[in-house]
């Protein structure tokens, strides 16, 4: 081989190596964003799930009062029927 033909293969090899570098370097933070992103969306579903929590939470004692309420209603009409017979009797 000539001296030109050594250097230009020498070249050749210094450029693909300072290519596969930024490939490298490209592929790496392509990585840490995809793992940024995945962390944000399981910190949202969790935030999420966290959420839903409180309102089926919150719905749970708004159908727990409802239901008191409820049944102190029944209560008192099943008191006031009782006096009507009572009255009527």
């Amino acid at each position: 081989m000539n001296d030109k033909t050594i250097a230009f293969q020498l070249e050749a090899k210094k450029q693909l190596s300072v290519k596969a570098e930024r490939l490298s370097a490209t592929q790496l933070e392509a990585k840490k964003q995809l793992s940024n992103k995945a962390e944000l969306v399981a910190k949202q579903q969790l935030e999420s799930k966290k959420q839903l929590a409180k309102k089926t939470d919150l719905v749970g004692k708004q159908q727990l009062e409802a239901k008191k309420q409820l049944s102190e209603k029944t209560a008192i009409v099943a008191k006031q029927q009782l006096a009507a017979k009572k009255s009527a009797g």
